[in-house]
């Protein structure tokens, strides 16, 4: 298995992603791809958009995991000064207005912040993945940050096994507030693999919170969380990887208490699990197929809402042969349920269709993203691996775009791409 495995293309600063944004019309681009399975230079700043505080403005998150222990910054914007930041897709450039970065930034958070028993003699890498998305459905947007590097207590002493905290947002964090303030504004929940009713338990180097990506599965209205675990090793099978999904709650937020568990074992197709398969080391969610929930809402009468389905990357699985080939794991959303891995597909590039053949090393699902469309959205996939004349530069990498029906992605309008690592 390559270990420098390129499982992290917006850690090289080249995207910037456009969360779930609650009650305002953006483009909508999220994907998180692996930090801890890519060489140091992984760990760049990650910065997603979001209203956290209701005034109908977008502010900025942005996580430095590398700086001192790991710290967020946060920018609230004013609707009245904004920059142009590259909201690169690598198919094409599209632009999205942000807050421009103030100096300071309006609120700078640290793992204690987060964490109160946040040691300040170790690293947490807090910021090296970010999710946005309404997790309480209170119509204001919400930020899931991953710490891959937190201690978490287990019976044998504390372990660099990771955890994720949640930041609600709150009307209460005003733009132009006093940090104390806004500070002490923040409604936090902390997750990891010791909090009840999480499968697992905290093991060194499992880095829960490595990889992060938010949307509503359900259909209820209040967003969900993906989590990637691509370093979980199962029995003596080492870097095999699990996603761990919690599910959003309007009036409460996140919750432990339905943690459900995607994993390779549970599928009806292949089903085998083999040792750095690096499940879950990219995530993106998206509209890709055509499922909806109507509810009735005051006083306008019914309104639907559409499901969002999950794309998960399995980087070093093996594909007829071909030694970290990969694939791509879809599991595609129902209206009213939780995800399933029975309404599961499962893409390769030895698949009828799929543009280039799999081979040795293409590392197919590495990357993932979704790029919006008017009724439902595509996916693209990147594979750093992979050799192709359309790519002329080191820095450049093949990326696939895949269409999606009522039922499903297809590969019949599969197209072929070169971008930026």
């Amino acid at each position: 298995m390559n270990k420098t495995i390129s499982s992290m293309v917006m850690a090289s600063g080249l995207l910037v992603g456009c969360g779930q944004m609650a009650g305002l019309e953006a483009p909508e681009f999220q994907a998180q791809e692996s930090a801890i399975t890519k060489s140091h230079d992984a760990f760049r700043p990650r910065s997603l958009v979001g209203d956290f505080n209701g005034d109908g403005h977008l502010d900025r998150v942005v996580g430095f995991p590398q700086e001192d222990q790991g710290m967020l910054y946060f920018w609230f914007g004013d609707g009245t000064v904004s920059s142009i930041t590259p909201r690169r897709s690598l198919m094409d450039e599209s632009y999205l207005d942000v807050p421009a970065t103030k100096t300071p930034p309006d609120l700078v958070l640290r793992p204690a912040d987060l964490d109160p028993g946040t040691s300040v003699f170790v690293t947490t890498l807090l910021g090296s993945s970010l999710a946005v998305g309404d997790f309480d459905g209170n119509g204001v947007d919400d930020v899931a940050v991953g710490m891959p590097a937190a201690l978490v207590p287990t019976s044998s002493g504390m372990r660099i096994a990771g955890k994720v905290a949640v930041l609600y947002g709150s009307a209460a964090l005003l733009d132009g507030a006093p940090a104390a303030t806004l500070k002490a504004a923040l409604r936090i929940d902390l997750f990891s693999q010791a909090t009840p009713g999480i499968w697992g338990t905290p093991e060194h180097s499992d880095y829960f919170g490595e990889v992060l990506a938010a949307g509503d599965f359900n259909c209820d209205r209040a967003s969900d969380l993906a989590v990637g675990v691509p370093q979980e090793g199962i029995g003596s099978r080492q870097r095999v990887g699990v996603v761990h999904v919690l599910y959003g709650q309007r009036g409460h937020g996140l919750t432990a208490d339905d943690d459900q568990l995607l994993r390779q074992a549970s599928l009806s197709e292949d089903g085998i699990e083999s040792p750095d398969d690096l499940f879950g080391a990219a995530l993106a969610t998206g509209r890709l197929n055509n499922q909806k929930r109507s509810f009735y809402v005051k006083p306008y009468g019914l309104r639907s809402v559409a499901c969002d389905s999950l794309a998960v990357g399995v980087p070093g699985h093996e594909v007829r042969g071909d030694e970290d080939a990969g694939l791509v794991d879809v599991f595609l959303s129902q209206s009213s349920q939780q995800l399933s891995h029975d309404r599961h597909q499962r893409w390769h590039q030895d698949i009828p269709g799929v543009l280039s053949p799999a081979e040795v090393g293409d590392n197919f699902g590495a990357i993932l993203g979704v790029v919006g469309r008017t009724f439902r959205d595509a996916l693209w996939v990147g594979s750093p691996g992979e050799a192709h004349g359309l790519c002329q530069r080191p820095e450049q990498m093949v990326y696939q775009t895949f269409a999606t029906t009522n039922l499903g992605l297809t590969a019949s309008d599969d197209e072929l791409y070169c971008g930026l690592f």
